[in-house]
């Protein structure tokens, strides 16, 4: 998944660019000041208090920003250089230079950090389709929860070009929603094969018809049961059986089109079914 966008670097990279040329220029000013930052006249001057204010507002923004594009890396260079960086608006009487130090910490440990980093640029179509994971399958995540794992891996696997894994993936979050029609017709699905629990689901689906008192609200039930119980047959033989097995190879079109699948699937089977009954 996205470690950071270089829209966002880009944009860290500017902020501290920013910050950089404000703290030099306010240093250059400070010492052309008798007694520099301690000189009375400026700590009484309203304006070159507002601007160590504001400055103190842009670093705390900086700050967050840089937390929130880096931290994904985890890099103890970079995550104690914006440690450092908070620590500056704290100060009662805070120095442009140690500002200054501060943020050309920041940029050489960001700049001495990447360079020792792997990266893997998503194709653009395929990294729009994994931005909207989260909302494509909301439905589907929602009522089954423990599948959301699952859906960023078959995602993510999709999107780097790993289609047989997506395919692999893909599976494992249908199972989610065969225990959960099992479940609902009082078995439980475990560590048979689907072939078998996909038959017993069948079975016990007549058996409701036969023992049960007719209704709009119970045809309905079953009929929904039936139908899923159906695709599962059509997942298990079309996809789940080949790549459980090592049987077949999938490019990037087919590994979209069983996510497409699934998705749609299991978001129509959250409209009636859940993991928590």
């Amino acid at each position: 998944m996205f470690n950071f966008e270089i829209g966002g670097l880009r944009a860290i990279q500017g902020e501290l660019q920013v910050l950089l040329g404000l703290a030099n220029r306010n240093s250059e000013f400070v010492a052309s000041v008798p007694n520099g930052e301690k000189n009375p006249i400026l700590r009484d001057d309203p304006h070159y208090q507002a601007t160590i204010e504001d400055t103190k507002k842009g670093v705390n923004e900086m700050a967050q920003m840089a937390e929130r594009g880096l931290g994904y890396l985890q890099c103890p260079h970079i995550d104690r250089a914006i440690r450092s960086l908070t620590w500056w608006p704290k100060q009662e009487s805070p120095s442009w230079s140690d500002l200054r130090a501060k943020v050309l910490a920041l940029r050489d440990a960001i700049d001495t950090e990447l360079k020792q980093y792997c990266y893997y640029q998503y194709p653009k179509q395929k990294a729009q389709i994994l931005g909207s994971w989260r909302d494509d399958w909301k439905a589907a995540i929602s009522a089954f929860p423990s599948i959301e794992t699952e859906v960023l891996r078959a995602m993510d696997c999709y999107a780097l070009g790993h289609d047989v894994a997506s395919v692999f993936h893909s599976m494992r979050i249908l199972e989610h929603g065969l225990r959960a029609v099992a479940a609902d017709v009082g078995l439980t699905f475990d560590l048979q094969q689907w072939h078998n629990i996909i038959e017993q689901i069948e079975s016990a689906i007549v058996t409701e018809r036969k023992t049960l008192s007719k209704g709009e609200a119970r045809n309905e039930r079953l009929r929904f049961l039936s139908e899923a119980a159906k695709e599962f047959f059509y997942f298990k033989d079309g996809w789940r059986n080949y790549v459980s097995h090592n049987r077949a190879d999938y490019d990037e079109h087919q590994a979209l089109s069983v996510l497409n699948h699934v998705r749609s699937f299991m978001n129509h089977l959250a409209s009636q079914l859940s993991e928590t009954p």
